[in-house]
């Protein structure tokens, strides 16, 4: 048996999303406790280009960001290999395709 594999937190659109939902007040809240520990733990966060894409073609996107950077996430490229994975997903369903 080997040693556990690392955990790494990615961070995608709708955790700084949730910080500004006025019609989730629970959600909200737990989202401003997930933020204030990730501030103060050692832990390193991840998100990806597509994360950025899609924040940026938001209403607000500024505010979305700065939440976003607020963690200090290190940012992945997406290679073939996940973008072909992707497009499987939507082509099966299992999650929809963003509108363009």
């Amino acid at each position: 048996m080997g040693a556990p594999e690392e955990i790494k937190p990615y961070i995608e659109t709708s955790v700084p999303n949730m910080l500004f939902h006025d019609d989730a007040p629970d959600l909200r809240r737990m989202t401003q406790e997930f933020f204030a520990w990730a501030r103060l733990c050692a832990d390193e966060f991840y998100t990806s280009v597509v994360t950025e894409d899609e924040i940026m073609r938001a209403p607000l996107p500024r505010r979305l960001l700065s939440a976003l950077k607020a963690l200090s996430p290190e940012t992945l490229t997406v290679g073939a290999q996940a973008r072909g994975l992707g497009r499987l997903y939507v082509q099966d369903g299992i999650i929809p395709a963003l509108p363009r």
